[in-house]
């Protein structure tokens, strides 16, 4: 990755992936140096397995339109209900399966559009935690 100076990764596992290639994914993304540290960007590796990846989750119907916001958005956002904090909007996990489709990074704001009989449609938003 770094030879190639690639930055974001993804590798598709057929089965359970072994402590090894586990530690080995780890090296990947691993710091090495203080200079490395001040200067490059953390690598990012995400797993999948082949299961996941057979149904698309967007389009099924129970999952709602789900939106990453820019930073100009976030903070509009932000000051119109009065927030100073991320930590003062609910969490969308890193780890929601509609997050790692997306790719989005922890600190990300995601707006989230659900049907509603009475109003026709219900915003929400979230932070990526």
């Amino acid at each position: 990755m770094s030879e190639e100076t690639i930055g974001h990764a993804i590798v598709i596992l057929r089965g359970k992936l072994t402590p090894q290639g586990s530690e080995q994914l780890n090296e990947l993304t691993r710091v090495r140096t203080e200079s490395e540290r001040r200067t490059v960007q953390r690598k990012r590796v995400e797993k999948f397995y082949e299961a996941e990846l057979q149904v698309d989750i967007t389009e099924h119907e129970l999952v709602p339109r789900h939106t990453a916001l820019n930073n100009d958005e976030k903070k509009r956002i932000m000051k119109q209900y009065y927030c100073g904090e991320d930590e003062q909007f609910p969490a969308l996990l890193l780890n929601d399966p509609i997050t790692r489709y997306y790719g989005w990074t922890r600190g990300q704001m995601v707006r989230i559009e659900r049907p509603s009989e009475t109003a026709g449609t219900t915003v929400f938003y979230r932070i990526v935690t």
